[in-house]
């Protein structure tokens, strides 16, 4: 008699096996373009500050995210028939790696706003994802999360397209950046930094938590740091038009609650740096976006790059991935064959021996 894992799922989730299991890879990419699209939305808005467009962002989105919480705490508590609100040690340790995450990304949010004040989008969205460096080094040395050569060989071709997307047009004319457009970078590398903490914190809180807790729980903290910033402002600025409040429902609900959903469900079976490697496609849709939109040409070797982060992406999904192992609820009906066979014949073993308990 196997145990029926169904019962460990949390609400709006399910479990991926079997063919399905490449489905959070899918659904990881799905948010990397969902926020490809944040770079260039944030562009469209003129009369409404970095600080006050990072608020809306956040504080716009709280409504729903606050009532999907309330389900999913309702869930949880009927399924493990405990009162409502009861926290175990594991939760509260995840509740803070939680609250950390939340602010980590609010910063984030901030720096790239005010680094698309002053830089190209396309240069902008690259700096943002150095998470893609800095979070497989900390999860390697730090959590001993090990990645195998697949994922190498994509990390290096993205990155070889990274460098042609930003720097090819520098390549073939020669003209070097201004004095402000270096600001905006610092700006943004300090986003890639904060984007890296906020991966990893994520990670390691969902193994404890919903993925609508994680969204709930990222929302609010970047709304919190996000009002901060503004009241050291001094300054919240409220649109004055129609079209600039559609522009903001657009932000909070495709590039935050959408995307911070999708990347909730795929972080709890994919390893934080794989997660950081698809999100290097939000460059790809933001450069290719700023040429439709603002008239950013890219040139052959820009397009070469857009050619090589596909590649890379597609290079590191193989059939030999081992990275649904890495799911949090260790379910013999989630990750490779191998551990499905494990998990079972373990589960055999045990029904076995209390079997022989009954009848000695």
């Amino acid at each position: 008699m196997t145990k029926d894992f169904s019962k460990n799922e949390h609400f709006g989730e399910c479990t991926f096996h079997g063919r399905s299991a490449f489905i959070p890879y899918i659904l990881a990419l799905s948010a990397a373009i969902l926020l490809g699209t944040y770079p260039i939305l944030v562009r469209l808005i003129e009369d409404v500050g970095s600080g006050s467009i990072a608020f809306w962002r956040f504080s716009l989105s709280l409504p729903l995210c606050s009532l999907l919480f309330s389900f999913d705490l309702l869930h949880e508590s009927k399924r493990n028939s405990q009162p409502l609100g009861q926290i175990t040690p594991a939760k509260r340790k995840a509740a803070v790696l939680l609250a950390a995450a939340g602010v980590a990304a609010g910063m984030a949010i901030i720096f790239q706003n005010l680094s698309l004040e002053t830089t190209s989008v396309v240069v902008s969205t690259f700096l943002c994802r150095l998470d893609l460096v800095f979070v497989p080094l900390i999860t390697y040395f730090a959590l001993k999360e090990r990645l195998n050569t697949a994922y190498g060989i994509g990390l290096v071709v993205c990155l070889a397209g990274l460098v042609l997307l930003v720097w090819g047009q520098e390549m073939l004319t020669g003209v070097s950046m201004s004095l402000s457009e270096y600001e905006g970078d610092l700006f943004a590398v300090a986003a890639g930094i904060c984007n890296a903490a906020y991966i990893i914190c994520a990670k390691q809180a969902r193994e404890e938590l919903g993925a609508l807790t994680i969204v709930f729980g990222l929302t609010l903290g970047g709304a919190v740091v996000a009002g901060i910033f503004c009241l050291c402002e001094w300054t919240l600025d409220v649109p004055s038009d129609l079209s600039t409040w559609i522009i903001l429902l657009c932000i909070a609900y495709l590039a935050q609650f959408s995307a911070a959903y999708l990347q909730a469900v795929a972080i709890r079976h994919l390893p934080a740096a794989v997660l950081a490697l698809t999100r290097v496609l939000t460059a790809a849709v933001s450069g290719l976006l700023g040429w439709v939109i603002f008239g950013e040409v890219l040139n052959y070797l820009q397009l070469i790059g857009l050619a090589l982060i596909v590649l890379g992406l597609f290079a590191a999904q193989t059939k030999k991935q081992d990275w649904v192992s890495a799911c949090a609820c260790k379910s013999p009906i989630c990750g490779p064959p191998e551990c499905k066979m494990t998990a079972a014949s373990g589960n055999l073993d045990q029904t076995l021996l209390s079997e022989k308990s009954e009848r000695s």
